[in-house]
């Protein structure tokens, strides 16, 4: 792995090749990054599927009920911030 982070009840993983998020801990609000339909919580590590082939997943971070990252995207030269979870402050 190239990066752990932990939010308040969930853990984000960038892979060694920086190419895969793994997610696992506490979903109901979204923070796990998965399906809509599938935002319960999660014993063991899932993937989370939202970034296209040749993202580079350079940093991750998690809040109470929401998670962050900021990759570069193929075709892109600047990173970009990409967060999902609770909607609100």
């Amino acid at each position: 792995l190239a990066l752990v982070s932990c939010g308040m009840h969930h853990v984000l993983a960038i892979s060694a090749r920086r190419d895969i998020l793994y997610v696992w801990g506490r979903g109901e609000h979204g923070q796990l990054g998965l399906d809509i339909r599938d935002s319960g919580n999660k014993s063991t590590p899932q993937i989370a599927g939202y970034f296209k082939e040749g993202t580079n997943l350079l940093f991750a971070a998690g809040g109470a009920n929401h998670s962050m990252v900021v990759a570069t995207m193929p075709g892109h030269d600047h990173p970009s911030l990409i967060t999902w979870g609770r909607g609100s402050y």
